[in-house]
């Protein structure tokens, strides 16, 4: 079996195959842990911690608007709360899986900056 893995494969607007083929599988976070509980005997009911997460960022992304105002994502913020905490913190997760460090140097772009911050 060959997994495919990409942070985008979980939602629903990414185009998947139904069907698998020559035993490829394409999952994202939640399908890969999915799929693993399955395998190992571990699935069962499961108390989905993701929603916490994103409100949890949200409320950090609340306290750093109240020192960054002008932050780059203000506006979609201020249109749904909840969306851009969950963007913004798949970035993040994203870029914490690619080995990002996380420290500011002098010629880390601004976007990157606010998410050091």
């Amino acid at each position: 079996m060959v997994i495919i893995f990409g942070t985008a494969f979980d939602q629903s607007f990414f185009p998947i195959p139904q069907q698998t083929e020559d035993q490829k599988l394409y999952l994202g976070p939640m399908g890969l842990l999915n799929t693993l509980e399955n395998h190992l005997g571990f699935s069962g009911h499961r108390n989905d911690i993701e929603f916490l997460r994103i409100e949890q960022y949200r409320q950090l992304i609340l306290r750093h608007l109240q020192d960054k105002p002008n932050a780059f994502y203000l506006n979609a913020f201020q249109a749904d709360q909840f969306a851009t905490a969950a963007d913004l913190l798949s970035r993040r997760d994203e870029l914490l899986a690619a080995g990002y460090s996380f420290s500011e140097q002098h010629s880390t772009p601004d976007r990157l900056k606010v998410l050091v911050e």
